[in-house]
């Protein structure tokens, strides 16, 4: 039995892991972004380089934090996007190219994955896993 664990996504921040269909800002003149942007397309290559070295396990576990919220402490500056819906899209992107039999999600700090909401929940229905606390 093969089992892989990820964690920690924080898709929908700056240096989070993000899917080149989000990758918004490759042309931007700006400094900041650019810097951002190749961190961005190296780390997606290296998250794909360990996809396909692992890929198809039994069992993913995604261990809290897929998505990176509305970011207030910083009134969102540090994020790509506000729009948790479209962080959940890059999420499920990051999770299903592992083509994993099962998946199980611990649910992240509520800073990121909602106060009120669990947004990982989310994400467990339209994959069809489990959900839980850690």
């Amino acid at each position: 039995m093969r089992l892989v664990c990820i964690a920690d996504l924080h898709c929908g921040h700056r240096a989070g892991l993000t899917p080149p269909n989000y990758q918004r800002f490759k042309t931007s003149k700006d400094h900041i972004w650019q810097k951002f942007s190749a961190i961005q397309a190296e780390c997606w290559k290296w998250y794909q380089s360990k996809v396909g070295q692992y890929n198809a396990p039994d069992i993913l576990v995604l261990n809290g934090d897929a998505i990176d919220g509305r970011g207030e402490r910083s009134g969102g500056v540090e994020l790509i996007t506000l729009d948790r819906n479209e962080q959940i899209e890059m999420a499920l992107e990051c999770i299903r190219i592992w083509n994993a039999k099962h998946i199980v999600i611990v649910r992240g700090t509520p800073y990121h994955t909602g106060e009120f909401e669990s947004w990982e929940d989310l994400i467990a229905r339209e994959l069809n896993c489990k959900v839980g606390d850690h």
